[in-house]
């Protein structure tokens, strides 16, 4: 097997290879020799160099490149920096593991080995190790669950970041290539990918148009929805039919409620018609409801959606349904927290679907948000409004509970997703991350504060408060230190 390579992160020319363990030293240090390259323990170094318990082996060259062999405990890790492209297809010959031995390891019941899997997959960029990464969130050892939680937050920036990237290679072809689409894994990733692509183009060159033409056929309504939507936007015509034929959501378990499967409906309708190039007429105060409605879709299938234009159901549903999750860098945390964290940005949170109750825009502040709910030491899960205070008290100030708007603005992003997962019931709701990486939502509420103060529980679902005179999952922020 050939060695495993990651790609760089944006601006660097660096290499990860995940070599086999059986991969002896000497061997790494005659392959370097063979390339020119040096071992650094035979140069000077400077006294105050600190040694790396971890460290096997050090290697460097004339131009400045640098290599290191890190044995974590678990696997072997090459880091290789500011190497020419012959010697990175050179090291690419090492034995290492393949993706799909990592998927091995993954379902493997040994502890140990499933770690092993779960540091290998975080080095790599292959999104079919996601999933079984999300699985493994549940099971009974914590560690594993960490570690895997660990593994998909360094997985996810270099996925969405590749997905961009292919996207905008795509959108510049002159002869469009039907795209891939089951090679970027889960729904919610392509989702996101299609929605970049919609914002940040301004027209439909032919790449463009072949990646709308693919995601038509996307087996996930969100995708197929989307692309109506910028096949409609972009006046892509030659897709018209495609659009007149594209499959909407049904009745069934998964997917939009009945009312909003009668808009999706109606908006397929009305991009038909703006595809045909037919003009919406001008409303008077006596236009019936459906022609409204109609109307309202037109509006909103032309032109892009800022946030404060959100005020009613249908300019909701097409901003979530277009609108990306900015990729955001983590943000260090203040001191070491108990539980491991995301980062909330500084951005809009929606309250309210514009149906059950009208639809208000807040803004919040950047948080630390715990990734999954608290478990107490017995066990539970659910905490009364008591058991709230007391695992605060007892945690000496470093979490707070989160107010309604941060709740709101961790379940439902920056574009109004009617649940975290998405804009429709899902089965696999649980194995689905909310837009920022946290898990665990949509089975019970949530405790919160609301603007006067009070405890509150917030969901199941995003438009739900509820009185405190219950149970509820406690997912804390943590505490920011002046």
């Amino acid at each position: 097997m050939n060695a495993m390579a990651t790609d760089p992160p944006a601006g660097t020319t660096e290499r990860v290879f995940v070599l086999e363990r059986s991969t002896p030293p000497e061997r790494l240090s005659k392959v370097f020799e063979s390339l020119g390259w040096q071992t650094i323990e035979d140069l000077p170094a400077p006294a105050s160099q600190p040694v790396d318990e971890r460290l096997v082996g050090q290697w460097t060259n004339r131009r400045g490149g640098h290599a290191e062999l890190v044995d974590d405990g678990f696997i072997l890790i090459l880091h290789v920096g500011d190497a020419e492209q012959a010697e990175l297809t050179s090291l690419a010959q090492l034995p290492a593991w393949t993706s799909e031995a990592v998927a091995q390891r993954l379902a493997a019941v040994d502890a140990r080995v499933v770690i092993e899997g779960i540091r290998a997959a975080a080095l790599m960029r292959d999104p079919a190790l996601f999933a079984p990464l999300a699985h493994l969130r549940h099971r009974a050892e914590e560690a594993i669950g960490v570690e895997a939680v660990a593994a998909m937050q360094h997985l996810l920036p270099g996925l969405l970041s590749e997905g961009s990237r292919w996207m905008r290679e795509a959108a510049a072809q002159r002869q469009g290539a039907h795209p891939l689409w089951s090679a970027f894994g889960p729904a919610w990733l392509r989702r996101q990918i299609l929605r970049w692509l919609l914002n940040d183009n301004t027209g439909a060159s032919p790449g463009v148009a072949s990646v709308l033409r693919a995601a038509l056929a996307d087996p996930d309504w969100e995708v197929r929805v989307g692309a109506i939507i910028g096949v409609t936007r972009w006046r892509v015509r030659p897709l018209a039919g495609l659009v007149e034929h594209c499959a909407l959501p049904s009745v069934s378990r998964d997917g939009p409620d009945v009312q909003d499967r009668a808009l999706l409906c109606e908006l397929r309708r009305v991009a038909c018609a703006l595809l045909a190039g037919r003009v919406p007429p001008v409303l008077d105060e006596h236009a019936s409801p459906k022609l409204q409605v109609m109307d309202r879709l037109a509006q909103c299938l032309q032109v892009p959606l800022a946030a404060q234009d959100v005020t009613d159901h249908i300019a909701l549903m097409v901003h979530a349904l277009t609108t990306p999750v900015p990729s955001v860098p983590p943000q260090p945390c203040d001191g070491a927290p108990s539980l491991s964290t995301v980062w909330v940005p500084d951005g809009p949170a929606f309250r309210g679907d514009g149906l059950s109750g009208p639809i208000e825009l807040l803004q919040v502040a950047g948080f630390h948000v715990a990734v999954d709910p608290v478990q107490a030491d017995t066990g539970a899960r659910l905490f009364s409004a008591a058991a709230v205070q007391a695992w605060l008290d007892g945690e000496a100030g470093r979490w707070r509970l989160p107010s309604v708007a941060e709740w709101l603005g961790t379940v439902r992003g920056n574009d109004g997703r009617l649940y975290p997962w998405g804009n429709g019931w899902q089965h696999d709701a649980a194995q689905c991350p909310g837009p920022w990486g946290t898990w665990g939502h949509g089975e019970h509420a949530e405790w919160a504060v609301d603007s006067t103060g009070d405890v509150c529980r917030c969901g199941p679902l995003p438009s739900q408060v509820q009185p405190a005179d219950g149970l509820a999952l406690l997912r804390p922020v943590l505490l920011q230190r002046d």
